[in-house]
């Protein structure tokens, strides 16, 4: 007679939680996480992280550029500390 192997529990548990993380990843880099979980989605507007679209940022303490509120005549994120 021949034993069965099966999976231990905590292989299961460690499995679900990789999976869960791995799908939250998936949805930050996605762009979609914002619907899913506001606070992500704050991060990636100019206006979430406190700054204004503008032409050219000059005077600003941090530039951001790639926001995805920010129009391609003001591309740049002016957020000023």
């Amino acid at each position: 007679m021949k034993k069965a192997q099966s999976l231990s529990l905590n292989t299961i548990v460690i499995a679900a939680i990789v999976l869960i993380v791995l799908l939250i990843i998936i949805g930050i880099l996605a762009g979609t996480s914002g619907k899913v979980i506001p606070f992500f989605g704050k991060q990636t507007d100019c206006t979430g992280r406190g700054g204004q679209c503008t032409k050219e940022a000059e005077s600003c303490d941090a530039k951001l550029y790639g926001m995805k509120d920010c129009l391609k005549d003001k591309p740049v994120c002016c957020v000023k500390q």
